[in-house]
């Protein structure tokens, strides 16, 4: 660039205002990038079903049979009395559609993740 006062070089000067955005999206591409980053790695998701839900229903079905084909009423009772928006009649995932091998082996695992909770 010249001195002061004169016109200055208009590919010099394109040149310096393509650097200076470049650097400026840079530095705004590294921002965004460092606070996405930031928000991932702090983010937890909030848990649907307080623990207090899960208490009960370890509570009521703690002394049901463990065996995955035994009870099947009755935990399936307990499933959607205490999970109805997962397993009850207009669920995600309706128990009404399942076998009772295949709901007693999701017992099991609930009634395990209920202890869990229990414990927390």
């Amino acid at each position: 660039m010249g001195e002061y006062g004169e016109n200055p070089d208009p590919e010099e000067e394109k040149n310096e205002i393509e650097s200076a955005e470049q650097i400026y999206f840079q530095e705004r591409v590294q921002k965004d990038l460092e606070r996405l980053i930031s928000d991932v790695v702090s983010y937890t998701p909030e848990r649907r079903v307080p623990d207090s839900v899960y208490v009960r229903m370890y509570k009521e079905g703690k002394n049901l049979s463990f065996e995955i084909n035994k009870d099947i009423q009755k935990k399936k009772g307990i499933l959607t009395r205490y999970l109805p928006g997962r397993f009850g009649k207009y669920g995600i995932q309706p128990l009404c559609n399942f076998e009772d091998i295949q709901i007693g082996k999701i017992w099991k695992n609930f009634i395990s993740y209920a202890k869990k909770r229990t414990n927390q």
